[in-house]
């Protein structure tokens, strides 16, 4: 393994993250970079009645010998996982003498994943996301992506011959590129994708029992007062809209959000997530579920404008994770 300083970027770093790190409970592993960091945490918002999800973010290429040193920390009695996802290996690494080497990342690669299987029944492989012009944020590098994607058919032929599965990220992102998210700067998305990548590993990966996830959505139509598809309004105001949208899109399928409502015309959104944003005032449908979607700060205030307009069918959202334990 390299240690040859000149094989290094100018910078190099290291981010660890342990959840409620004095705490039991299940918990899963990120080791990525700095895409996986931002990930992180909205992974926990959806998983944190389930599991404690901890991070090893690093630039260090796979070759060098301080990736490996720090990720062993990692490695030991003290935690124990239940998932580890492998998300390593595609934005950084890209000088020396291993950066274009197959074969050596390949195995280097393995060797990785069979560090992970040591310590963990379940290990997934997530390939890395594309890099975008340093002057245009909206157009690909195709030079960078060229040895992406060499890079993501090397962890793809890892994870079968270790028997993983391979969550591909690559895939998703790119055909949701400038419809569903955009990018803030060459490498990071805007804050709305991690929660459709957190949305997307859960349905895909199975996280959650689909057990648990039934039991929850049958809590939730029952506190909901749902029976059959109902047509329901997002009241909003000091909360994340998109982490509420997939969080009821993936527990709650029988709730179908037809508009979103803010008190005045102080949010500049036409739209969240293809879904018409409107002035409270300005909602016609007073039969349909509305759901406000507040901090103790307005919730009440929000309570009494929509009945004063109109409304019957009010629901709180804050209520309804805090009565269910969600």
């Amino acid at each position: 393994m390299s240690t040859d300083f000149q094989n290094r970027e100018p910078t190099e770093w290291v981010n660890s993250w342990i959840s409620h790190a004095n705490c039991k409970g299940d918990r899963i592993l990120l080791i990525g970079d700095s895409v996986t960091r931002a990930l992180r945490g909205k992974l926990e918002f959806f998983l944190k009645k389930w599991y404690h999800v901890d991070l090893f973010a690093s630039s260090f290429a796979i070759t060098d010998h301080l990736f490996w040193r720090h990720l062993q920390c990692f490695f030991n009695d003290e935690y124990q996982y239940k998932i580890i996802i492998i998300n390593y290996n595609f934005h950084h690494g890209y000088i020396g003498d291993y950066a274009g080497n197959e074969k050596i990342l390949q195995t280097m690669y393995q060797k990785l994943i069979h560090l992970c299987q040591s310590f963990c029944d379940r290990v997934v492989v997530m390939t890395g996301t594309s890099c975008m012009k340093v002057d245009d944020f909206e157009q690909l590098d195709t030079g960078v992506e060229t040895e992406l994607l060499a890079r993501n058919i090397i962890a793809k032929q890892a994870a079968e011959d270790t028997g993983s599965p391979v969550f591909d990220l690559h895939l998703i992102m790119k055909q949701g590129r400038g419809v569903d998210f955009k990018y803030i700067d060459r490498v990071h998305f805007e804050n709305s994708a991690y929660f459709y990548i957190a949305y997307k590993m859960l349905a895909e990966l199975s996280i959650i029992k689909e057990a648990e996830r039934e039991r929850v959505r049958e809590l939730m139509d029952r506190f909901l007062g749902i029976e059959k598809i109902t047509d329901s309004i997002i009241y909003l105001e000091g909360e994340d809209a998109y982490y509420i949208y997939y969080w009821l899109k993936y527990f709650c399928e029988d709730i179908r959000i037809v508009a979103w409502a803010v008190t005045d015309g102080g949010d500049i959104r036409k739209e969240i997530c293809s879904i018409p944003v409107y002035e409270i005032d300005r909602v016609d449908n007073k039969n349909s579920l509305l759901i406000i979607a507040a901090n103790d700060q307005y919730e009440q205030q929000m309570r009494d404008t929509a009945e004063k307009l109109g409304f019957k069918k009010i629901k709180s959202y804050r209520c309804m994770r805090s009565d269910l334990y969600l």
